[in-house]
């Protein structure tokens, strides 16, 4: 029994996991590509974008190595981030 729900689990889709500015060169356009499950890791640096919006999916977004060295600069021209469903 334990075995079957093992095998079960390991059959599950798994999400995809891309990376800014490797795959995609904007955080706005990972967020625009990819799929509910998905994760987007930012690798290190300062992104200048701005109403960053993940259009209602369930992503994952985090940095590489941590807030200290990952910074998204809304350039004080509106919100950095967009949560409008």
């Amino acid at each position: 029994m334990i075995s079957g729900l093992l095998l079960a689990l390991s059959c599950l889709p798994q999400g995809s996991t891309v990376y800014v500015p490797d795959d995609y060169p904007f955080i706005q356009t990972a967020l625009t590509a990819m799929d509910s499950g998905d994760t987007i890791i930012v690798r290190p640096g300062t992104y200048y974008e701005y109403d960053l919006n993940f259009l209602g999916k369930n992503l994952t977004l985090r940095s590489e190595l941590g807030p200290g060295l990952t910074i998204i600069d809304g350039t004080a021209a509106s919100s950095v981030f967009e949560f409008g469903s």
